[in-house]
């Protein structure tokens, strides 16, 4: 993680496909939840 970190801070996107909650839990980055293909929600995000 901290190498993404790293490059999201550079300007890269990073996206991160997982089942894991505890990868992203408790980060202020955006966090899109698919389900079967479809967004059922999104939270987050850094607002500039």
């Amino acid at each position: 993680m901290k190498l993404l970190t790293k490059c999201n801070k550079a300007g890269a996107t990073v996206v991160i496909a997982t089942h894991d909650e505890t990868i992203y839990r408790n980060t202020p980055y955006r966090i899109m939840e698919l389900r079967n293909g479809i967004t059922h929600s999104i939270t987050g995000g850094i607002t500039q």
